[in-house]
């Protein structure tokens, strides 16, 4: 079992605490205790001799859990198969944890928060601080103003805390004073060297610090363990096989970096250092080199192009023949308003000789020859090499783990020939005009109903649906063929889609009207089903039994498609299908672990929906972690979860109490949110 999760507000304060417990248990408890400190590789084995060779139940102490989250999984299963005794204590901070925790539900028996100080807690510091004499600035305030002071500096850390209210000063100001008291500038320059990268999660290799700065492990512990002490932490990487360093935190580390490199050339400067020494052959310097050149990376570092283009140069000096920075050398060129695609062309194939089967090289190919027809003013040049890239683009179908972004660049070049046909032509009903304008359509259509499954584009094909949707509908000449095509073709299931996307916010039932026509000769087709759902849905979320069709031929249980699972535990909770609630439950709760889902709440209902004014009911059963609400218009308890809830009301709530609250769905079902004492 997992017992408990810790959740804590502050980083070192959660490592202190797992230490202690660790001891504790060991000396004073007589127990089998093991402490993973941040970075331990899992593995079953040494737990199966272990417990071969004692019999005793073994207590294991997570540090950083968030990060070792899908191996816990694993772990779980194969302690359970095994039948291992375990208990397991994980603590990580609140933001770190985030909604990792949901892959672990079916192991966790307790769960604990330590959040900000409450009042009593407050006040016994202060009577501390005042005993000791270090009340500070605080001293010249009243017991009331002090109380106010620290109240307002509460929800920080505590030693972030303590410091700001009695010395007065921020954070900020205390590391950099922290840095500039290092006596050693090597020190100094160690330190943030390990900060520059650590802000990205990364430890530092024992290897990259002595290659940049000459610095063997040897000379850490002899030179710079005394100074460094309590702001640089090592551990031993089994991976690597080598040490590797760290800050006390990313943030942190990344205070240090904006603060005392406060000039874009001194970052620059840095930047260049670390990567003329990184050796991509170790993970972590190959996570390094990818963070700090990512397009994005750059971007935020230095708006200017000279200078990206100058690291780039840089990194590419050190580790010649390295196709992803000569890739990042292409995209840079590509996406930058002064770049040059004549140079990008170049890069991209000088980096196909080194890699000439790397997917991702050949799609950032075909994208490049749709930047370029966007940038001709031929429009025949630019219709030719929009062909190209789609030529390209459909020569890597099935070759890729994911088609997903080869069918959304697709979308793309779809929805922008569209553009262009709508702009380029005046008379829309020539007969090979309008035909290529309904073949574009179905085109793009096709490739939104593909890459809509996935969670990482899910937005992107949103955003390009929106775009055609604002196309179709700024010229109604457009739309008037998509509805001439459907009343000589009524079963073509992708220009009714797109039919009922563009017209449904002015004509609900225009749209519907065409959907349900191609339903005729498609009845089964899940897109045009889940179109009817959300149509009726639109037009009154009652919950009625004509929805009952559409979602049930709309998608599967083995489905993928996100929405509609939560589309379907909506409707069954609410109208009381409790055999087909429990199905779709366990379906969707499949689908959850196996693409690691966020569960943030959505699709709330309105209280309108039964006839309400609002959704209330009494708290029957209270865990530190969740907790269970009985309302009297459903069948099944409402679960609720801490962490969307406020805190205080959390901390004040009772069993038996009656509350108000929000009602929201996610792959676990039904979710009472922003709950309010009645």
């Amino acid at each position: 079992m997992i017992n408990p999760p810790y959740t804590t507000f502050g980083h070192s304060s959660k490592t202190t605490l797992l230490r202690r417990l660790a001891y504790d248990l060991s000396v004073e408890h007589d127990e089998l205790v093991l402490y993973a400190a941040p970075d331990t590789v899992l593995r079953i084995t040494p737990f199966l001799q272990l417990f071969d060779n004692t019999g005793k139940r073994i207590v294991l102490l997570v540090d950083n859990a968030a990060d070792q989250i899908f191996d816990l999984e694993r772990m779980c299963s194969d302690f359970s198969k095994h039948k291992i005794p375990i208990t397991i204590i994980l603590a990580d901070t609140k933001a770190s944890f985030g909604d990792r925790l949901d892959g672990l539900d079916d192991y966790i028996r307790q769960s604990r928060i330590f959040a900000a100080l409450s009042e009593n807690e407050i006040k016994a510091l202060l009577i501390k601080l005042r005993e000791t004499g270090s009340l500070g600035q605080l001293k010249k305030l009243s017991n009331k103003e002090q109380f106010k002071v620290f109240s307002e500096l509460a929800q920080k850390q505590l030693l972030v805390a303590l410091y700001e209210a009695t010395q007065g000063r921020p954070l900020e100001e205390l590391l950099v004073e922290e840095y500039h008291r290092i006596l050693l500038s090597d020190a100094q320059q160690l330190y943030l060297l390990v900060a520059t990268l650590h802000r990205f999660d990364i430890p530092v290799r024992a290897g990259l610090v002595s290659r940049a700065m000459g610095i063997r492990f040897e000379d850490f512990e002899k030179k710079f363990l005394s100074p460094l002490e309590g702001l640089i932490y090592t551990s031993m990487d089994y991976k690597s096989r080598d040490y590797v360093y760290r800050t006390r935190h990313p943030h942190i580390a990344e205070i240090l970096f904006r603060r005392i490199l406060d000039t874009q050339s001194l970052q620059i400067q840095q930047y260049a250092r670390i990567l003329s020494n990184l050796n991509p052959t170790y993970s972590s310097d190959d996570q390094a080199l990818k963070n700090m050149l990512y397009s994005k990376s750059l971007r935020e570092l230095t708006t200017s192009l000279d200078e990206r283009r100058f690291l780039l140069k840089i990194a590419d000096q050190a580790m010649p023949s390295n196709t992803f920075i000569i890739q990042q050398k292409a995209l840079l060129e590509m996406n930058s308003k002064d770049g040059d695609f004549d140079d990008a062309e170049k890069l991209l194939k000088a980096a196909s000789e080194l890699s000439p089967h790397d997917i991702s090289l050949m799609h950032t190919r075909a994208t490049l020859l749709a930047r370029r027809a966007d940038s001709v003013k031929d429009p025949l040049r630019g219709k030719t090499l929009r062909a190209k890239s789609r030529e390209l683009l459909k020569s890597l179908w099935g070759k890729a783990n994911d088609d997903s972004y080869i069918r959304m660049s697709l979308a793309k070049l779809a929805v922008k020939d569209i553009e262009l046909i709508i702009k380029q032509n005046d008379n829309l009903s020539a007969p090979l005009v309008k035909r290529d304008l309904l073949r574009l359509v179905e085109e793009a259509e096709r490739e939104f109903t593909y890459v809509e499954k996935s969670i990482v584009l899910g937005p992107t094909v949103t955003t390009e649906r929106a775009k055609l949707r604002r196309i179709l509908k700024d010229n109604n000449k457009s739309v008037s063929i998509i509805e001439e095509a459907l009343r000589n073709t009524p079963d073509s299931k992708r220009l009714a889609v797109a039919y009922n996307d563009s017209i449904k916010n002015d004509d609900l039932l225009g749209g519907r009207a065409a959907l349900e026509k191609a339903l005729i000769s498609h009845p089964n087709d899940k897109r045009l089903n889940q179109a009817l759902f959300h149509s009726l849905l639109e037009e009154n979320d009652d919950f009625n039994d004509g929805m009952s069709g559409p979602l049930h031929r709309g998608f599967t249980l083995e489905s993928d498609n996100i929405a509609m699972h939560i589309n379907a535990l909506r409707y069954h909770f609410i109208r009381g299908d409790r055999y087909e609630y429990e199905r779709v439950l366990i379906a969707a709760k499949k689908v959850q672990l196996r693409l690691r889902v966020s569960n943030k709440p959505t699709n709330p209902v309105a209280p309108s929906a039964l006839h309400k004014d609002s959704w209330t009911g009494n708290v029957v059963s209270i865990q530190p972690y969740f907790a269970f609400i009985k309302c009297p218009d459903f069948e099944e308890n409402v679960f609720c979860a801490s962490r969307f809830v406020d805190q205080d009301i959390w901390d004040s709530l009772v069993t038996g109490q009656k509350i108000k609250f929000d009602l929201e769905f996610n792959l676990k079902g039904a979710i009472a949110t922003n709950l309010a004492i009645i």
